[in-house]
């Protein structure tokens, strides 16, 4: 779930997070309007318990982010996007893009990267479709606007905006259906990692809990979904004291 730009070069552990480069252009409808109801996404699926080799794991991420692309990013239909393979002991998926491709003004390529390890762990199959969801609102950010606009490091260092950033990516996500599915991952998640992780992953991205929360709010009140993307819930009391709220 982490965004990184992707520069070519094998140097351990140097890396820039990229949602500074979508620092003025998150990703959202152009209208504006709430929907009335949260759409339920069409079936993605794979094998629960699966544990493929490097290649199998490629070919059936890719198979996912081509079923989600479809039913739930269409504007997505013209972007180079890859899957690849990477080690961590806690971090699963993460979206980069090609810096080498930025600088020399070549075709913009997108890599959604996946750990070796998700399937081995049994990372339930909703899970792992919600997650590839809130990595595509990652790529569609990153795909808006001109080159400039994504080269705004100005926020690069900032964890508040990273915490922002990624939950009002699951907010998006969550809007397009994938709230359940969102649940189920971190639920996973948080059984999957180092504990001193753990701590840092609640405070990034919404816990099952908040997500219930949100999903219950905007179900009675679609346009509580504007309020939100411009005042991003940073904890559950945050959600359930926003304007519009009825418990």
């Amino acid at each position: 779930m982490n965004l990184a730009l992707n520069f070519g070069l094998h140097h351990k552990g140097f890396a820039i997070n990229a949602f500074a480069f979508s620092l003025f252009f998150f990703c959202a409808p152009t209208d504006g309007r709430a929907q009335t109801t949260i759409p339920t996404p069409a079936p993605c699926t794979v094998q629960e318990g699966f544990a493929p080799s490097q290649d199998a794991t490629s070919a059936t991420i890719t198979s996912l982010v081509t079923q989600i692309r479809q039913s739930s990013y269409p504007q997505l239909a013209p972007i180079d996007l890859r899957v690849k393979t990477f080690h961590s002991n806690a971090d699963y998926f993460q979206t980069r893009l090609s810096l080498s491709r930025f600088v020399l003004l070549r075709r913009m390529r997108y890599f959604v990267e996946v750990n070796l390890d998700l399937f081995s762990r049994q990372a339930p199959a909703q899970g792992v479709c919600a997650i590839l969801a809130h990595e595509l609102v990652h790529v569609a950010s990153l795909s808006q606007g001109n080159r400039l606009r994504r080269f705004g490091l100005v926020r690069l260092i900032s964890k508040g905006f990273s915490r922002k950033f990624e939950r009002r990516t699951d907010l998006e996500a969550i809007h397009l259906g994938y709230g359940d599915g969102l649940k189920a991952y971190r639920a996973w998640v948080y059984a999957n990692i180092p504990s001193a992780s753990l701590v840092e992953k609640r405070k990034r991205y919404f816990s099952p809990e908040e997500i219930s929360s949100l999903q219950e709010g905007l179900k009675r009140n679609p346009e509580l979904l504007a309020y939100w993307r411009k005042h991003v819930p940073l904890s559950l009391p945050e959600i359930t004291s926003s304007p519009g709220y009825s418990h």
